[in-house]
């Protein structure tokens, strides 16, 4: 009979398993994003506006430093619920703003160890999900992932197509339930998260290049491609801040 404890260990030695599949697929397959572009440059989402950048890059709403001053309107029974989940979440609340989004009903916040400068190569994103009550937080490999995916489908719109590609961003990248699963290789090779968005489920997964720098291979299942399949991208995940 297998008790509750090794049944979760065979999951997740399962899980492990699946992405280090996943990951090394994506070097076999040679998939053919190495980097992103941002109308001809090299975009690195390592910012000290890393937070704003994610906000506005969806069409969110800022709510400025909505944990202290509280959240207006429909996110006002939000407040306490955010304001814990983003307290209690590893890492220090930092960032002094907050961004809305309505569809997915989600607040992003963020946090950091380096409380006077912050530190995009290791902050976390915290996006608060179901009026506030439970959270998903996004490591710094993970968000800058999501962030060159998003920069991949936006970069080059403008006026109402670059309002309709945030909002299919927002639908199709954005977390808005809970229950993710992640898991990082005894060895630290490779990591992994996988959570559940509006149009699908997204699956992230870091390994290491050749020569000890790190990418992302992301699939997103709500976002096909023309025979219905899940996109599958590889990003270079940066390896400093800009």
């Amino acid at each position: 009979m297998v008790g509750p404890a090794s049944s979760n260990l065979l999951m997740a030695r399962r899980d492990l398993l699946k992405y280090s599949s996943l990951a090394v697929g994506a070097v076999a397959l040679g998939a053919s994003t190495t980097g992103c572009s941002l109308l001809g440059a090299t975009f690195n989402p390592a910012i000290n506006g890393w937070l704003s950048q994610i906000g506005i890059s969806i069409g969110a709403n800022l709510s400025a430093d909505g944990l202290v001053n509280g959240f207006q309107g429909a996110w006002k029974k939000w407040g306490d619920g955010v304001k814990k989940l983003i307290e209690d979440a590893p890492k220090e609340y930092r960032y002094r703003e907050t961004w809305c989004h309505d569809g997915p009903p989600v607040i992003l916040g963020g946090t950091s160890d380096d409380l006077d400068h912050g530190d995009p190569m290791n902050d976390s994103l915290v996006a608060c999900v179901e009026d506030g009550t439970k959270a998903v937080v996004l490591e710094a490999w993970a968000w800058q992932a999501v962030a060159m995916y998003i920069n991949d489908l936006t970069a080059d719109k403008e006026d109402d197509d670059l309002a309709q590609a945030r909002r299919f961003c927002a639908l199709s990248l954005i977390p808005c339930g809970t229950d993710p699963q992640s898991g990082e290789a005894p060895a630290g090779t490779f990591g992994y998260i996988s959570y559940p968005a509006i149009n699908g489920q997204v699956e992230i997964a870091w390994a290491k290049n050749t020569d000890g720098t790190r990418y992302a291979h992301i699939t997103a299942t709500g976002i096909p491609d023309k025979d219905g399949q899940a996109v599958a991208k590889r990003f270079d995940l940066p390896t400093a801040a800009a």
